[in-house]
């Protein structure tokens, strides 16, 4: 536990990262939306890609670090993908934002 949510770290399709849940809203949404994200993995990693495209170029090699899963009134699936690009961010680690029901909606350096 952190705070109010919880940490745990593991292993996301041979990345080792970091699992956030907010605990503002409800644990079994956020649970529920990682489980989501987990299944189909396949499709959300091309949406990523194709986001870092879009709005940064090629990412070349990229893995994730972090993700965090939110809840409550306003954050219905909304989820935060932290992850490494060193060819376009160097050793920043960069951030991608969306929902399940709408997709990435936004990737760059946090700030």
């Amino acid at each position: 536990r952190s705070g109010h949510g919880m940490v745990a770290e593991g292993e996301w399709y041979g990345d080792e990262i970091t699992l956030f849940l907010s605990g503002e809203g409800g644990q079994d949404e956020e649970i529920a939306l990682l489980e989501e994200l987990h299944r189909s993995w396949a499709a959300w990693s091309r949406l990523l890609r194709k986001a870092i495209d879009k709005e940064h170029g090629d990412p070349g090699d990229f893995w994730i670090e972090a993700i965090s899963a939110y809840s409550g009134e306003g954050y219905e699936g909304y989820f935060e993908i932290e992850f490494s690009a060193p060819d376009l961010f160097g050793d920043d680690i960069a951030l991608a934002v969306g929902t399940l029901k709408d997709g990435i909606t936004d990737v760059g350096l946090p700030g």
